[in-house]
């Protein structure tokens, strides 16, 4: 995510992780922290500022983690998480900019796959009702690899 100020094509722009893992919040709170602690950049990538406000406002919650002095010598794009990402929600084409928008700044987005009682890959069907269904996640995930590729 940090390297070069997150403005290249392998860099980390979603983290998929699952509802039923027991150090998620864990793992998320160091990701914070590293967020926290890393140096700011300038966004000198084309564009880059630009995209960042299109990201925060499709993500007005999201956490803004890293710091932009003022005398920075350009436009910093602060290191910024947006967790809790409902994996239904971008299958079904909503909140799914960061899935289907590459935002070249250092913005992050977890992308969080429901599990059942016993933690295995789930989906919330349109009722609410939390079912397995691995062969979608498959689909999911294969297709997320191959918007990240594109």
């Amino acid at each position: 995510l940090v390297h070069n100020g997150s403005h290249n094509c392998n860099a980390v722009k979603v983290l998929i992780t699952s509802a039923a893992w027991p150090q998620r919040s864990e793992f998320l709170d160091l990701v914070r922290q590293l967020m926290k602690g890393a140096q700011p950049r300038v966004a000198y990538y084309p564009g880059s500022d630009a995209n960042y406000k299109m990201y925060m406002e499709a993500y007005p919650d999201a956490e803004v983690l890293g710091a932009c002095p003022q005398d920075a010598p350009g436009v910093l794009v602060p290191w910024t998480l947006q967790a809790n990402i409902s994996v239904a929600d971008v299958e079904r084409g909503l909140n799914d900019m960061c899935c289907s928008f590459e935002p070249w700044c250092g913005v992050l987005s977890e992308v969080v796959v429901p599990a059942d009682n016993q933690g295995r890959p789930a989906r919330v069907d349109d009722a609410g009702e939390t079912e397995v269904d691995s062969q979608e996640i498959d689909i999911f995930l294969k297709r997320a690899v191959v918007i990240a590729n594109e």
